[in-house]
């Protein structure tokens, strides 16, 4: 059986919808006053996690320990 990693899950369809029209919404508004979209990695280095938010984020997250990252 294969299992889901910790913290990750599957959106299903009609909860994706429902996302989409509120990020809709709020991104129509962000962009009319005048602020530009921005999107961040679903996946980063544990080192720069730990520099941002301390070594108790460990705990907190899934870890790939499978080598380095190019």
């Amino acid at each position: 059986m294969i299992r889901r990693a910790r913290g990750m899950r599957d959106i299903l369809p009609e909860d994706e919808i429902e996302r989409k029209r509120i990020i809709s919404i709020i991104e129509r508004n962000y962009r009319g006053h005048g602020f530009d979209p921005v999107s961040h990695p679903a996946v980063e280095r544990l080192d720069v996690l730990e520099a941002k938010s301390g070594e108790g984020i460990k705990t907190e997250i899934f870890r790939f320990d499978d080598g380095e990252l190019g």
